[in-house]
């Protein structure tokens, strides 16, 4: 799993397609996405366009809330299809919470997708399979539930959020930590304390947050389009 990816959240259309088209070509070939964007058609269409192999891409989805229980299986592979590939090198089940009307509800359906997840996973059809926003009893209702430990968490971490429970609960299981929103925290950017630093080591605010998410996680970043080609200039 390389360790910087792009993430799609909150991009579609043209804007997606251009910011992707930047992104391989500055070297990016682990791009995240999920069926909660409604963007899986686009980064199909970039991959397919960049003429690069799909090997060389580590493609990761995910399984939105509405899709627990039941619809899981038929979830997994309309993610497929709609990114039009024979299998995903990472697939997450979103978040915890579902449309369990009681929490007893909840942790059934989470249970049931588990079990696709796990089926799809041992076909070949999810080359690995984890979570995302999941807390440590999440998970570990999870490890009750069958053989498979979850091969990632991705939670969203930063300078102001620094979740130290959730990795080391992770570290101790043997469960990679992901983190999203690293350089995207409100007021992260311009927070004094972080310009200081970063003026002083001769570097952007922005690699800095991203070396110190580097520090503690495997990480994913998502940069507007219009400071793409400079970030990721910098970022190399």
């Amino acid at each position: 799993m390389p360790a910087l990816g792009f993430g799609t959240y909150r991009l579609n259309g043209e804007e997606l397609s251009d910011a992707l088209r930047c992104a391989i070509a500055a070297g990016y070939r682990h791009i995240d996405t999920a069926a909660g964007y409604e963007n899986e058609h686009v980064v199909a269409a970039a991959i397919a366009e960049s003429g690069i192999p799909r090997e060389e891409f580590f493609l990761t989805s995910k399984l939105w809330c509405t899709d627990h229980g039941d619809e899981a299986f038929d979830a997994a592979l309309s993610s497929l299809a709609q990114l039009d590939t024979d299998y995903l090198d990472l697939y997450l089940m979103h978040a915890p919470n579902n449309l369990g009307e009681s929490a007893e509800d909840k942790v059934e359906l989470r249970r049931q997708s588990w079990a696709a997840m796990t089926a799809l996973h041992e076909a070949g059809c999810l080359r690995a399979i984890g979570v995302s926003n999941f807390e440590p009893r999440h998970i570990e209702q999870l490890l009750q539930w069958g053989e498979v430990t979850p091969a990632v968490n991705q939670v969203e971490t930063h300078a102001y959020l620094g979740q130290a429970h959730i990795r080391e609960y992770c570290d101790a299981k043997g469960i990679a930590l992901t983190s999203f929103g690293s350089v995207g925290a409100e007021g992260l950017l311009s927070d004094p304390t972080v310009r200081r630093i970063a003026e002083a080591r001769g570097r952007l605010t922005l690699t800095l947050t991203l070396t110190l998410a580097q520090t503690r996680t495997l990480f994913l970043t998502r940069t507007r389009t219009l400071t793409l080609t400079r970030t990721l200039t910098r970022i190399s």
